[in-house]
């Protein structure tokens, strides 16, 4: 187990209130508090020449699932949703006048819930990004996916191999929001299926790709769950294993641990109190050894894979190339030398880019040279891979003593580890690899608004 004791002492905050998914820094609401307004896709062209990816984000669902702070409304309105599509196809042009030119190498349609989307809806998409872009036969495609109440095994089969099946761009990976295997804990999330429609769409994913990961969330209130983190965590174990023995291998797993946000509808209720500090640690580290002892080791950022051949070609692009085109309502960038932060309006959206109304502002944030090198840095450790430690010259000396005494600290207590002047994080940190990330954001920078 980490010494959680000695880690608190130096700065580290495990506390389940504090908890935020850190994927990239600065922070958004740094950049969004910083840029400069801007008119979408007006800057200047901040890409490099090699690959790089496209986000669409699809911000409709079926349910208001109670666990997410994501961008989304419900789905309403057919209207209202075909012209969100035609104005992200609008977007696509105007972006490929800027990046046409160069390779994609990872698409990710993520939401909301992208498979609310037909699959006739969602190749088009595809062409339409095959007309103005260059993508390869090695692109990694992946698409979200969730469970509905509307669509059973058969017509789930159908709808993966319509998308992995097209010669325009096929399908080649999936990212599925299991979160649960527990069917009470499911149907208080907003997940009206249950496990019924759980094991239906992951029965029919595995019988039609090889590439797809799976989400899992640790942290729900046990007042709605009504079951123990500890249950919950033997509850995915048994899960996993019948799985396994199934031959149903699941090359890709992320646990996520529920944070703390006034999105998220299950914390408006304070009655709904997250676990204990000690349990979401304990459920962690019990999770992280099982996985490992079951061929399992770290992929980049969030997952746990079974090889390398399973590392998320997107998340590389956008976590640790920095290059990522985010395309959509409230759909960030993360580009060489630069943060797009994007309102999460999609009113506003439509409006801009169907009716051209100019009712969207981008807020470009342009990295100096200390935040660009400490980016590198901070999201470079999040490969499990030996990366260079940072150049400590080019940062200004109050940003350099608080890096160098952090990262002398926990090449000290065991969680990086150091060969010939290069550092990585130890396998063993991975669950904890977001409250690392976020210990070592300089003052300048905190993770977390601090109130």
């Amino acid at each position: 187990m980490w010494d959680i004791e000695k880690l608190e002492e130096f700065g580290f905050d495990f506390e389940p209130e504090s908890n935020y998914f850190t994927y990239c820094f600065p922070p958004p609401y740094y950049a969004k508090k910083n840029g400069l307004d801007t008119i979408p896709w007006s800057f200047q062209k901040d890409i490099r020449n090699t690959g790089y990816s496209l986000y669409l984000h699809i911000p409709f669902c079926e349910i208001d699932c109670s666990f997410c702070s994501l961008h989304r409304t419900l789905f309403k309105n057919d209207n209202y949703l075909i012209n969100y599509i035609k104005a992200l196809k609008n977007e696509i042009v105007s972006v490929s006048k800027l990046f046409g030119n160069n390779q994609i190498d990872a698409i990710y349609i993520g939401g909301g819930t992208p498979s609310i989307l037909s699959s006739e809806t969602i190749i088009d998409l595809f062409q339409h990004i095959k007309k103005y872009f260059i993508v390869k036969k090695t692109t990694e495609v992946c698409i979200e996916v969730a469970p509905s109440v509307n669509r059973k095994l058969k017509e789930w089969i159908e709808f993966i191999n319509s998308l992995k099946d097209n010669s325009i761009i096929p399908l080649t990976r999936i990212s599925f929001g299991v979160q649960s295997f527990d069917n009470m804990t499911l149907k208080k999330m907003g997940r009206n299926g249950g496990l019924s429609a759980v094991q239906d769409l992951l029965l029919a994913i595995n019988q039609t790709i090889t590439n797809y990961n799976i989400d899992l969330l640790l942290g729900y209130p046990e007042r709605q769950s009504g079951i123990s983190t500890v249950e919950t965590v033997e509850i995915i174990k048994d899960s996993l294993s019948q799985m396994w023995s199934n031959e149903i291998p699941i090359p890709s797993i992320s646990i996520y641990q529920l944070w703390d946000s006034s999105s998220i509808r299950v914390r408006k209720d304070q009655r709904n109190v997250l676990p204990f500090k000690i349990d979401i640690l304990n459920a962690k580290w019990s999770l992280q050894n099982y996985l490992f002892n079951h061929g399992y080791m770290p992929g980049v950022v969030s997952s746990l894979i079974r090889g390398k051949v399973f590392i998320n070609k997107w998340m590389q692009a956008r976590h640790i190339n920095f290059n990522n085109i985010g395309l959509g309502s409230g759909a960030y960038s993360i580009l060489p030398k630069s943060f797009i932060y994007r309102e999460r309006d999609i009113k506003g959206y439509i409006n801009h880019f169907l009716f051209e109304q100019n009712t969207i502002i981008d807020k470009i944030f342009l990295l100096d040279v200390n935040e660009l090198e400490l980016r590198s840095f901070i999201m470079g450790l999040r490969t499990f891979e030996f990366i260079p430690k940072p150049n400590y010259e080019l940062l200004n000396s109050n940003i350099r003593k608080d890096i160098y005494n952090k990262i002398e600290l926990l090449i000290d207590l065991g969680i990086l580890i150091e060969q010939k002047e290069q550092i990585k994080l130890n396998d063993t940190a991975f669950l904890i690899s977001n409250e690392i990330s976020s210990y070592l954001h300089p003052i300048t920078h905190p993770r977390k608004i601090l109130v």
